[in-house]
């Protein structure tokens, strides 16, 4: 059975799904920063990908 992830209707939708690969890397973890706050300051709210190098 797949884990179910809920992702809020005010958050974009992301851009590559968990367990993707796509040219560079393969896609392990989602990180969201939501407008307003220290990290969305400092680096932009959206999306951020934990990723494993090929």
């Amino acid at each position: 059975m797949q884990p179910t992830i809920f992702i809020p209707q005010h958050w974009g939708y992301p851009r590559f799904a968990l367990e993707q690969r796509t040219q560079q890397s393969l896609i392990l973890g989602l990180y969201y920063y939501p407008h307003g706050t220290e990290l969305a300051n400092q680096f932009d709210e959206g999306w951020r990908y934990g990723n494993s190098k090929k």
